[in-house]
């Protein structure tokens, strides 16, 4: 009994080794994943002030290019759960 205590609790200390490990692994992805989400909520920041100039030159040059296409929506519109 006593040596599967021992077996057990060994185990218990390689398991949380392990996993302190993963966990100082994952923290530059982390931090990575935390830079990459600021830089998209930049770029659809930029795009929602910039979209009505640039759609509204579009529309102008529109007729000179035969053109009827317009800016796509940055993001799919979301659908509301009632």
């Amino acid at each position: 009994m006593e040596n599967r205590l021992k077996e057990i609790e060994e185990r218990q200390i390689k398991i949380e080794q392990k996993l302190d490990m993963i966990l100082r692994l994952l923290q530059p992805i982390s931090q990575s994943c935390e830079g990459m989400d600021q830089h998209i909520n930049f770029i659809e920041g930029a795009y929602s002030v910039l979209r009505s100039p640039i759609d509204l030159t579009l529309k102008a040059f529109q007729p000179l290019f035969g053109s009827n296409e317009a800016l796509p929506e940055l993001r799919p519109p979301q659908i509301e759960d009632n």
